[in-house]
């Protein structure tokens, strides 16, 4: 996406006019069903009013934009039941969403998010940069990464994790990631 600034729950870009096709945003599932319900991973996030890791296994979508070059390094989160639940975002120095990728000679290396930003199908307003973003039931979480950092050449993906860090919970909370 274009900036933080510009995403809306109706627009992709709003100052470029690019609507979303469903308000809140478009996603593909892990079974390539547009707005599917089928996860890439999940995570239940228990309510301890405490600030915590939330990892994922997102072995699967990583795989897939490093087999399809054109695809889009980024990923939506949203619930699949519960409440909501606050996450630090990139304007967090220090506990940034990050993108854990370990490859088959077993090179590990991390990767903050280059974008992210909360998108709320019930307001028309950008919601902009900030040190926090929410995933609850009107709203989605959006993350992107720059694509050329993430893939040296001829090293496959064996394993991807993505750590956000949890400022707030409002309730148990099940998140899916699904391809944006």
């Amino acid at each position: 996406f274009a900036s933080e600034a510009t995403v809306t729950g109706t627009f992709f870009n709003l100052q470029a006019g690019i609507r979303w096709r469903n308000v809140g945003g478009d996603w593909v599932d892990a079974r390539g069903v547009a707005q599917g319900p089928a996860s890439f991973a999940i995570a239940r996030v228990a309510d301890t009013d405490s600030v915590k890791d939330v990892t994922w296994d997102v072995t699967k979508l990583v795989k897939t934009w490093q087999g399809e070059p054109s695809a889009l390094t980024a990923m939506l989160l949203k619930t699949n039941s519960g409440d909501s639940i606050r996450f630090r975002s990139n304007q967090f120095k220090g506990s940034e969403p990050r993108l854990i990728l370990t490859f088959d000679d077993g090179h590990v290396s991390e990767h903050v998010v280059s974008h992210d930003v909360s998108v709320d199908a019930s307001t028309a307003y950008p919601l902009g940069s900030a040190t926090e973003g929410q995933v609850g039931r009107s709203t989605s979480y959006l993350l992107q990464w720059n694509r050329d950092a993430l893939f040296p050449e001829h090293a496959a993906i064996a394993s991807a994790s993505l750590r956000m860090v949890s400022s707030a919970q409002f309730g148990h909370t099940e998140i899916g990631v699904y391809q944006m």
